[in-house]
């Protein structure tokens, strides 16, 4: 099992590597996008899994909330309740 700390390092690898794609035009601006789940305007790239750190879909604040965390996300983990 992965530690929280390893877990928060690859939020921030992920959330780095998305900021280097965008500003070197490789992603473009998730504003100039809609929402893969409602087709309104995006907000965000959502990672489902911080270990595949490109692999985004832009969402809008509503269906980022209710996709909720990332399957690897340290969040996730430190809200699971044992037993």
């Amino acid at each position: 099992m992965q530690t929280i700390e390893h877990l928060r390092a690859a939020v921030q690898v992920a959330h780095t590597a998305v900021a280097r794609a965008r500003r070197h035009g490789l992603l473009p601006s998730p504003s100039s996008l809609v929402c893969v789940d409602c087709g309104r305007p995006a907000l965000f790239y959502d990672h489902r899994e911080y270990a595949k750190p490109l692999d985004v879909e832009p969402v809008c604040r509503s269906c980022n909330v209710r996709r909720g965390p990332a399957i690897d996300s340290p969040v996730r983990r430190s809200t699971k309740v044992e037993g």
